[in-house]
């Protein structure tokens, strides 16, 4: 039996609904099922934007105070965009490069603070470049990627199908890292 509740955030843009509700319908049990639970020493509990109710304030401070100060491991998974730039409240000035981005990098930035682990996947084929607007988003992207390469763990998937099964192992293998049992 598990000793332990690490609780997982699932962050994305809008192009991996795909690969995002599989994290969010499967991940927990794969965990269980897969004895990564019994291996690691810990549960898991997977959470997304979906399971915040509705509340007054800006969306992304939201997600920021209720999912990513509580996360354990935060797990982002990008496709072929970005997504849409954040903005400050007051000024009305960018903040962040996207929703998504902004969960990173504040994941990041909490992680000099308190033991959290960032796990940052990506799509391995490229978008059609011929598509202008897929061509700017996956630009931003790319340079995205190239800000943060260094500071977290960074993976390409280019199936599906073993996505799941990639994710699972890269949590528990930073579940007994970051959080060794106690003797």
């Amino acid at each position: 039996m598990a000793t332990r509740t690490i609780r997982v955030v699932i962050v994305s843009p809008s192009d991996v609904s795909r690969e995002r509700e599989l994290l969010l319908n499967n991940l927990e049990t794969k965990f269980r099922r897969d004895l990564f639970e019994e291996i690691s020493d810990a549960r898991i509990i997977v959470e997304g934007w979906e399971s915040i109710p509705p509340q007054a304030g800006y969306g992304q401070d939201v997600i920021n105070k209720l999912l990513i100060e509580q996360a354990d491991i935060v797990v982002a998974v990008f496709k072929h965009k970005l997504g849409t730039p954040t903005k400050d409240q007051i000024s009305g000035a960018e903040r962040a490069p996207s929703g998504t981005a902004e969960e990173v990098l504040y994941s990041l930035e909490m992680s000099q603070r308190r033991k959290m682990v960032v796990m940052v996947y990506y799509c391995s084929f490229p978008p059609d470049l011929s598509d202008v607007p897929k061509n700017a988003e996956w630009l931003r992207l790319e340079e995205f990627k190239k800000s943060i390469k260094d500071r977290v763990l960074y993976k390409l998937y280019d199936d599906e199908k073993f996505f799941l099964d990639i994710v699972c192992k890269d949590i528990c293998k930073n579940i007994r890292h970051t959080w060794p049992k106690n003797p």
